[in-house]
């Protein structure tokens, strides 16, 4: 075989031969087959030592480039991303298991810095999933009093359908316009938190039962 094959292309380099594609060789367009005599392994320890020998200027139009060229770097990225996506989850990972102090010291400065947008976040995100908001902080709730049980928002989208968007202590109410979270027996009088003992009901409903147990409560009974 010699360097003229069409599925074999040898590196002007290192002399070896790779397949005629992308994979193995950057692409140039100025080239018959639109690929870099050089195989990759052989650019990139090129560039490697190119940019050693001169970094500054290499860093002054790397950064120069990506301001001039936003479109082109974000589909760079994206198919970097794309093409090594464990690799960098996974190199995240470790890098977030060892610095784990800095992470925590970092993201409290950010948040004290940026209380505005922290707080506009949470408002999307609240709008979007208001069952996750509530679940946590009944979770929060139940884990101060101790009370034993715990369910997810998955929990509380099945008791919206079984209630059909209803108050459960008023079904005259919809529940369309915003609900509340219920204990059926309140935890602060032994109740738990598991996915039986909660109900949806209208904000104006659970705030006036405020602790009360069901038969204490004038209105609707399980």
């Amino acid at each position: 075989m010699n360097e003229y094959t069409p599925d074999l292309k040898k590196c002007s380099k290192c002399k070896e031969l790779f397949p005629r594609n992308a994979d193995y060789f950057y692409r140039q367009c100025t080239r018959l087959d639109g690929l870099t005599s050089q195989c990759r392994g052989c650019r990139n320890e090129a560039l490697k030592r190119s940019y050693a020998a001169n970094p500054e200027p290499k860093k002054a139009y790397a950064k120069k480039w990506t301001k001039d060229n936003p479109d082109k770097r974000s589909i760079q990225h994206k198919r970097h991303y794309r093409k090594h996506s464990e690799t960098i989850k996974a190199r995240h990972r470790a890098y977030l298991s060892s610095h784990k102090e800095e992470q925590r010291k970092r993201i409290k400065a950010w948040n004290k810095a940026h209380p505005d947008k922290i707080r506009e976040y949470q408002r999307r995100h609240y709008k979007r999933h208001p069952e996750a908001f509530l679940a946590r902080n009944h979770k929060r709730r139940a884990r101060l009093l101790a009370a034993p049980g715990s369910y997810t928002s998955k929990d509380i989208k099945r008791q919206y359908k079984v209630q059909r968007g209803r108050c459960w202590w008023d079904t005259e109410h919809s529940l369309e316009d915003g609900y509340h979270i219920d204990h059926l027996i309140p935890i602060s009088r032994g109740g738990h938190n598991g996915p039986s003992n909660i109900v949806l009901t209208c904000p104006f409903c659970n705030l006036s039962k405020h602790n009360k147990l069901p038969d204490e409560w004038i209105g609707r009974l399980f």
